[in-house]
């Protein structure tokens, strides 16, 4: 039989896929050590991904291809989070109006568009001006509503709630 703790896991990474080993174990209540024990139970069973990311374990619901996993570590962090908002509000977006929207300095535009440039989240369109647009809009939006700070919050309250 499943252990709570297991299923609490479960719920969490299906809710937040991308998160990681501490964010579950703040996020559940358990102890470090009993939630990597789930964890490691959990991706055994298949019941999970497990992927070393840069020192940290992000654990994923099974079968998240690898590019999904590299968009939702970006919608995680705010500033990335922030300029792919911008593109769903307001596509084919210039450096400066992407600056202007966002607040952000037009070197941080300028980095953090050559990483979605390179891992193709964006392209690049020369017309009057240099125009950016999302490459796949349906897929960064469908991954991106499911991490707004709202449902993280709202996440965090379920598992709050589980013990009622």
């Amino acid at each position: 039989m499943e252990s709570e703790g297991r299923a609490r896991i479960k719920l969490l990474v299906s809710l937040q896929p991308g998160l990681h080993l501490r964010e579950i174990q703040r996020q559940v209540g358990l102890s470090f050590s009993s939630t990597r024990y789930h964890i490691d139970k959990l991706a055994r069973q298949g019941e999970v991904d497990r992927v070393e990311d840069k020192g940290y374990s992000r654990i994923y619901p099974p079968g998240t291809d690898s590019k999904d996993r590299i968009l939702l570590s970006l919608v995680r962090r705010k500033t990335d989070h922030k300029i792919l908002s911008c593109f769903l509000v307001e596509n084919n977006l210039t450096q400066q109006r992407l600056t202007e929207v966002t607040g952000l300095s037009k070197s941080t535009i300028s980095e953090h568009l050559a990483t979605f440039l390179e891992l193709g989240l964006v392209r690049a369109q020369v017309r009057e001006q240099r125009i950016f647009e999302l490459a796949d809009p349906a897929k960064t939006n469908g991954l991106m509503s499911r991490h707004p700070v709202v449902l993280k919050k709202a996440t965090s309250r379920f598992v709050d709630l589980w013990d009622f």
